[in-house]
């Protein structure tokens, strides 16, 4: 206790209304040198259950009747939001592995233009392998991604492997469990100049064969379906196929794009998908649908509508 009364006081002894109880305050004092109880412990009757009572904000707890009596509200918290990472720029997105769930990454875009001969708006990629305690910074061989580019989506398969996508047909790629990505060069359909990736997702990884679906719009589509679909076929996913920042010729890929099927005329822009073993869920801005895959042949990305909702 400090000589102008701050800080805490304790007093114990016998319990005043019953002497053959024990009893014990602790407290602050108010301005007037008056003892305002914080907690108040008294000795029970019972030797089993019930051995003492405890009060929180209250003078006497209701001994005999409760181990815990509090006059006030009350707030209990596990595990709250703790920060792990202090940025500068908005997460748009997290992606975990299904296979390892202390592997994921995460991207981002600046909230403010960076004022730096570099560049001005810098996509930002992280990576986690102790399931999000902490996050490093990646590092990617794209320019690409220095310019004004937001990234749009991300999925990864197995423990390390992961792809990510954004505007103006950029795909990037990363083997090493998300601490390095690479940027993937393709040949864009005959009737576009640039694509805007809105959403990718992992429609099957067998026997070293990984197809991934492409959901896609572009400006230079005038029919009314202004979104598209395709897929890539990558193989060996796992051998070292990096040469110098450049892409080695191990991934053979397709991308035999059309319109989405019947029903989804006027779905302009798919945000998000999940695939199981028997359909392939799409939601966009008109509503969510569902695509029936063809699953006889494996990593067969024929699909076909199924309803909508």
């Amino acid at each position: 206790m400090t000589p102008t009364g701050k800080g805490i006081k304790i007093i114990g002894g016998a319990e005043i209304t019953d002497i053959n109880r024990s009893s014990g305050i602790i407290g602050m004092l108010d301005v007037s040198n008056n003892l305002v109880p914080s907690l108040s412990l008294i000795s029970g009757i019972s030797k089993v259950k019930k051995r003492s009572s405890i009060g929180i904000n209250k003078c006497t707890p209701s001994v005999d009747n409760y181990v815990l009596d509090v006059n006030g509200p009350i707030k209990i918290s596990h595990s709250e939001i703790v920060m792990v990472a202090n940025t500068n720029y908005e997460i748009k997105k997290t992606v975990f592995s299904k296979t390892n769930r202390y592997n994921g990454f995460a991207f981002g875009t600046p909230v403010s233009t960076q004022n730096t001969t570099e560049y001005l708006y810098k996509q930002v990629l992280l990576y986690t392998h102790d399931g999000g305690k902490k996050w490093g910074l990646s590092t990617y061989t794209s320019t690409l991604i220095n310019q004004s580019i937001v990234l749009q989506s991300g999925c990864t398969t197995g423990d390390s492997v992961g792809f990510v996508a954004g505007e103006r047909s950029l795909l990037l790629f990363s083997t090493d469990a998300f601490i390095t990505w690479n940027n993937i060069t393709y040949s864009l359909p005959i009737d576009t100049s640039v694509i805007n990736i809105t959403n990718i997702n992992i429609l099957s990884s067998v026997a070293s064969v990984t197809t991934l679906l492409v959901f896609y719009t572009s400006i230079s589509i005038t029919t009314t379906n202004k979104q598209r679909i395709g897929y890539f076929t990558f193989t060996s996913l796992t051998q070292p196929y990096l040469v110098g920042n450049q892409i080695f010729n191990v991934f053979q890929y397709s991308f035999p794009l059309n319109g989405l099927p019947g029903g989804f005329q006027n779905l302009l822009q798919t945000n998000a998908s999940y695939v199981d073993e028997s359909f392939v869920v799409i939601a966009g801005n008109t509503g969510i649908g569902r695509l029936k895959r063809d699953v006889s042949v494996p990593n067969n990305p024929t699909l076909s509508f199924f309803n909508r909702h």
